[in-house]
């Protein structure tokens, strides 16, 4: 963060936090800049990146054959409509 700081480039935040979902890239730039005032007296620019897809996306997209496998796996039919947070 210092360094970012101190070379004046945004801090990128991504997949952290939690296991990458949206709302854990939130958590983490909300939960942050009491950190960098305190311990290094700093406010950075700060980048979120987000990840997270919706499940009737990705559906659709396995429905059209644009999702495929890496070998040796096979195209998977279904499922992924009951995922609550899907992070690619």
């Amino acid at each position: 963060m210092d360094e970012a700081s101190k070379a004046k480039i945004p801090l990128l935040i991504g997949t952290c936090g939690t296991s990458g979902t949206d709302s854990g890239v939130d958590w983490t730039r909300d939960n942050s800049p009491s950190t960098w005032r305190a311990k290094l007296a700093i406010t950075p620019k700060i980048a979120c990146l987000y990840s997270e897809q919706t499940a009737a996306d990705l559906a659709s997209r396995n429905r059209h054959g644009k999702i495929t496998p890496l070998p040796p796996m096979v195209r998977h039919q279904r499922g992924v409509e009951s995922c609550e947070h899907i992070v690619l």
